[in-house]
């Protein structure tokens, strides 16, 4: 087995490219999986009633 050295920028293209060959109903749940492991139970995610601040870099 070789082992090939990459960046971190061509890793994230082979990635984009792997995800955009999929179907989009494959996208959706890739996409769904992602989110719930980085979910935390007891965590409350709702903005609602919360002060929120936009800072803008330009």
């Amino acid at each position: 087995m070789k082992v090939r050295k990459t960046t971190f920028d061509e890793e994230q293209a082979a990635k984009d490219e792997a995800f955009l060959k999929l179907s989009p109903l494959e996208r959706l749940e890739a996409a769904y999986k992602a989110r719930l492991l980085m979910y935390r139970q007891g965590v409350d995610y709702s903005l609602q009633g919360k002060k929120v601040t936009v800072k803008r870099f330009e």
